[in-house]
């Protein structure tokens, strides 16, 4: 590992800011790489790859996943929304994913922002568009 430290005394692993032992400071980069308005309340792995990128602690993809599954809205997706269709057209599984993907956004986006939702459209593409897609190995803007 190449580990540095920048002129403003900031710990860096290679390119990577280290983030410290505080649970509040974790905490405040968890809720904002999950629930901001750019973030939409991705899963745990898309959230961790995303946050890998910046910054990183020990533990961290263990308790970005534990952060996941106790998100609240997470829990209201189960239990609150169903959105159900009568007609499922047959389309292949990747075409099922990204449905499913849109669909789990949807959810964030109404659930978080209830009122005015639909303002919040073009973050959801942003937030799509920019998300880490493991059958591509890329974000559909690098794609581009």
């Amino acid at each position: 590992m190449d580990y540095s430290v920048r002129n403003d005394e900031t710990l860096m692993v290679g390119t990577r800011l280290y983030v410290p032992e505080d649970e509040t400071l974790k905490r405040e980069i968890l809720e904002e790489a999950h629930c901001s308005a750019f973030a939409m309340h991705r899963g745990s792995t898309k959230m961790y790859r995303t946050l890998m990128e910046h910054c990183g602690w020990p533990f961290m993809k263990k308790e970005i996943a534990e952060y996941v599954n106790k998100c609240l809205l997470h829990e209201a997706f189960e239990t609150q929304l169903r959105f159900n269709t009568a007609f499922h057209p047959q389309t292949d599984g990747q075409s099922e994913r990204m449905i499913q993907t849109l669909e789990d956004m949807l959810r964030a986006c109404a659930l978080q922002f209830r009122g005015n939702w639909d303002e919040k459209l073009p973050f959801m593409e942003f937030t799509y568009n920019n998300s880490f897609q493991a059958n591509i190995g890329m974000s559909p803007f690098d794609a581009l």
